[in-house]
């Protein structure tokens, strides 16, 4: 593809912390990725980035097309780059140092949303007073997804189950899920992402370790993050890595996805990570933001906007 001089300069950036709202379609915002992505193993030899989307479909999409490019079968980039779904990145080293936080060695990872609703169901049925209050919904399927969705919410947003408003009995339920987790040695991918957070804020050896792996980390589909998704990526990156790139659609609505929210990219990362801003858009209509311009030793600037 002819890039453009703004497509140009994404390809071009080297250190630094970069937000770059696009809304550019999949095909082309990969195709100018995997160009940076070269260069940076090109220009550092002794570099190692991670690449991570919130969608597991998504990130299985780019590491399958990154694999049928030559350049990234070379046997000297292989091992120096990584695409990850994020909660398959989480659970992957949650499995290793699960004993860390006292899980058990054989916990399973709770993947799919029938799988969480099943156990919800068996959770419910295990305590006489919520059996008895859920069997007298006229639509079981919908209310279990609704107290799935609102488990989810608290997890994401840090939120104490016993203060939840809205749901009858939901402490209660909330209690009843995780210890039907518990007894089955499972978690959630909530809990995933809640895991690798503690490991690393409760070893400071594991931390300086993972927090030093990837010089270079790109966050794809940040518009969509929650509370706890940054706080894994601040975890993650804060301290010895630096160069973070976040990549999100700011014209696009999140739609109460697990209350993914555009602030976090938006305004926390510009206050956490100071990074230099770019439009990569079709549009110019919809920008949030004045274009910098390459010189990553300048401050960004943001304009402020009212954030559902």
């Amino acid at each position: 593809m002819d890039l453009t001089q703004q497509q140009e300069r994404i390809v071009q950036l080297q250190e630094g912390s970069f937000l770059i709202d696009t809304n550019l379609n999949e095909s082309d915002l990969n195709k100018i990725l995997m160009k940076r992505i070269q260069n940076l193993l090109e220009a550092k030899p002794l570099t190692k980035a991670l690449i991570i989307s919130g969608s597991d479909f998504a990130a299985h999409r780019l590491k399958t097309l990154m694999f049928r490019t030559d350049v990234f079968r070379r046997l000297d980039y292989r091992d120096r780059y990584e695409v990850h779904g994020l909660t398959s990145f989480c659970w992957n080293f949650v499995r290793i140092y699960c004993q860390e936080i006292e899980l058990p060695s054989d916990v399973e990872l709770c993947a799919s949303e029938q799988d969480r609703l099943t156990i919800l169901r068996d959770a419910i049925f295990s305590d006489e007073q919520l059996a008895k209050y859920f069997a007298q919904s006229s639509n079981k399927e919908t209310l279990l997804k609704e107290w799935a969705q609102a488990i989810s919410l608290c997890k994401n947003n840090g939120l104490d189950p016993s203060t939840y408003r809205g749901i009858e009995l939901f402490p209660q339920i909330y209690q009843k899920y995780q210890q039907q987790l518990a007894e089955r040695h499972a978690i959630d991918k909530d809990d995933a992402i809640t895991c690798y957070v503690k490991i690393l804020e409760n070893n400071s050896m594991l931390h300086s370790i993972y927090n030093g792996t990837y010089e270079f980390v790109i966050m794809l589909e940040a518009q969509y993050l929650t509370q706890l998704q940054y706080q894994f990526l601040k975890t993650l990156c804060l301290g010895e890595t630096k160069n973070l790139m976040m990549v999100g659609d700011l014209s696009c609505q999140t739609l109460g996805i697990n209350d993914g929210n555009s602030k976090f990219m938006a305004q926390d990362f510009v206050a956490d990570f100071n990074p230099v801003i770019y439009h990569l858009t079709k549009s110019e209509k919809h920008s949030l933001f004045k274009t910098q311009n390459n010189d990553n030793s300048q401050s960004s600037s943001f304009n402020a906007v009212n954030f559902a």
